[in-house]
């Protein structure tokens, strides 16, 4: 059986992932700066960071907790240690957003306009039929709903991990069919989000690796990187997909297992034979839930001070994207080292029972 450790592969996935969904912000703020978006192709491959994070947390999700199923107290602190690294950050993120869009519009806008029931809602991170003011905070919302299915598993043996998975993955499906068959309205089209399934997905690659499934971590990891690849292309020949509509699920079914085999892979291959990412690639995970809440800020500030410049022409365009990159990078690390990091080490223990915390020691 194998222990979960810091997992530094899947840290650094995790800046894979970052990076990827930095190329979604990045198009819009060039077309801010010059005619044409150069980087607009990898819009559609970025949203596919999203895939990865998903499958990453439900995998992190079992491996952490791979001792504490049935233990009494487990789902309280499973959710009190989940909402303490979620909420923190979020709340001094929207905050910023909401005083940036007020106070200098030019730097950031909120879509479809700022109100107070939205900023209030986005700060709770409450569902409303909008985007949160923070873009990509939508996905979070998708966290903490199966943050509450996963807290039920912890609730009973590990074994029974699978039936409370396949109920919930069978509720999402049902809905799914509802919203794309046009019935339940806007509540049933947002629990049947087939990207929910992939927290499912996600959290079975966990069990796998704590069960000490590592014989073919080589070939998981090759075919995976393959496979994400080629759903990374065909994406780039894909329009804007919606809720409930069926390309929703077939980008699930293309990318969803590719990230499977990639999270469980690069896990396997470091805990069976020691080979290790980067360590820059570790450390900027260790940011890239900051990366993740900021990097449409960050981008934003490069344009607002590109577009005062005057920028033109190919190297122009050229310096624009790598000087956005390198701020978003690392004014992530920024973040993370004197906010996000300090927040952190505030809040541990809190979410611990006496005995949770001598079995963690």
């Amino acid at each position: 059986m194998r222990g979960a450790g810091k997992l530094d592969n899947v840290q650094a996935l995790r800046a894979v992932a970052a990076a990827m969904v930095v190329f979604v912000h990045l198009p819009f703020e060039e077309r801010k700066v010059f005619a044409y978006p150069a980087l607009l192709p990898l819009e559609r491959v970025g949203t596919l960071g999203v895939d990865l994070f998903f499958v990453i947390s439900g995998f992190i999700m079992v491996a952490t907790t791979w001792n504490q199923f049935g233990r009494p107290g487990a789902p309280r602190d499973f959710l009190i240690r989940r909402v303490l690294r979620i909420y923190p950050l979020w709340m001094i993120g929207v905050a910023a957003t909401v005083a940036t869009a007020l106070l200098l519009p030019g730097v950031r806008r909120v879509d479809g306009g700022l109100t107070p029931a939205h900023a209030l809602l986005s700060f709770f991170l409450i569902p409303h039929g909008r985007d949160p003011v923070i873009l990509f905070g939508w996905s979070l919302s998708y966290e903490l709903i199966f943050y509450r299915v996963f807290a039920l598993a912890l609730a009973t043996v590990r074994r029974r991990l699978w039936l409370v998975l396949a109920a919930w993955s069978a509720f999402v499906l049902v809905c799914c069919a509802a919203a794309t068959a046009g019935a339940g309205g806007p509540v049933v089209a947002y629990l049947g989000n087939p990207l929910s399934l992939e927290f499912v997905a996600g959290a079975a690659a966990g069990y796998a690796y704590r069960s000490g499934a590592l014989r073919y971590a080589g070939p998981a990891l090759a075919l995976g990187v393959e496979w994400f690849a080629g759903a990374a292309l065909a994406s780039t020949h894909v329009g804007a997909i919606r809720d409930a509509d069926p390309l929703l699920l077939a980008r699930v079914l293309a990318a969803g297992p590719a990230a499977v085999f990639v999270v469980f892979g690069a896990a396997a291959v470091e805990a069976r034979d020691g080979l290790v990412a980067p360590r820059p690639l570790v450390v900027l995970g260790d940011a890239s839930y900051s990366m993740y809440l900021f990097n449409g800020y960050l981008m934003a500030l490069v344009a607002l001070v590109a577009r005062r410049a005057h920028l033109s022409g190919p190297l122009a365009h050229a310096a624009f994207v790598v000087t956005g990159l390198a701020v978003v990078a690392f004014g992530a690390l920024a973040i993370f080292r004197f906010v996000e990091a300090p927040l952190i080490a505030a809040l541990r223990g809190y979410g611990r029972t006496p005995g949770a915390a001598r079995a963690a020691a």
